[in-house]
């Protein structure tokens, strides 16, 4: 069940240094222990979900984010997860069922999505979901623009257009990357233009000195 404790180090390692303005948590994040978490993951990323926190409340998870992009455009995210996704992991004693509060899913949502109506121009959810929860989440919440969705190994080549939400999914393992476009329109509000899945190619990659620097210390 454990996963190489060094790579995942070394992930961990420069997660600081990659820009995200809000992760989202999903079981894998959870393989490795709550030690893990606590020791290298929790302070380095801003970690978010409607619905999660953990026990030991030195591990910050937000409810929702909201940061203001460079052309002044207002973004709003917040996430969402199942309890079942963690059932294997506290099976396994991996985890404890005492380590994580994981409440109602879809109501803590529609707090978190309420909190942020009038705040934002674009609203996204990262949902931590099995396929029966993105069909609900799609179905029965409103109130978002796009829905980023992780946990069951499905990639969209296009986006998928529920009403007026836009649905996004990259698979599995970050062996590609989902390139969202919007465009801003006269009345100043973000509208949806295209979508595009960038398969990651390491060998096109320009290396960067002070991630290669990081990951010569972790390997020592």
């Amino acid at each position: 069940m454990k996963s190489s404790l060094n790579d995942d180090e070394i992930v961990a390692g420069v997660y600081s240094f990659m820009g995200y303005d809000a992760v989202g948590l999903g079981d894998q994040e959870f393989i490795n222990g709550i030690g893990f978490i606590k020791n290298n993951i929790s302070g380095k990323i801003p970690l978010t979900s409607s619905n999660l926190e953990f026990s030991d409340k030195s591990i910050k998870v937000e409810k929702f984010r909201i940061f203001q992009m460079k052309n002044g455009i207002k973004v709003g995210v917040t996430g969402v997860n199942f309890a079942t996704d963690f059932k294997y992991l506290m099976r396994n004693n991996t985890i404890k069922e005492t380590d994580i509060i994981v409440d109602k899913a879809f109501d803590n949502l529609k707090k978190s999505l309420a909190e942020l109506k009038g705040k934002c121009d674009l609203i996204v959810v990262l949902a931590s979901l099995n396929q029966e929860g993105l069909v609900k989440l799609l179905d029965n919440v409103d109130g978002y623009d796009l829905v980023l969705a992780g946990n069951n190994g499905e990639e969209f080549r296009y986006a998928r257009r529920i009403e007026n939400k836009i649905y996004l999914q990259n698979g599995r393992d970050g062996e590609k990357i989902g390139k969202a476009v919007y465009e801003i329109k006269n009345d100043g509000r973000p509208q949806f233009v295209s979508y595009e899945l960038i398969k990651i190619n390491a060998k096109k990659i320009k290396r960067d000195a002070k991630i290669e620097k990081i990951i010569k210390d972790l390997e020592k």
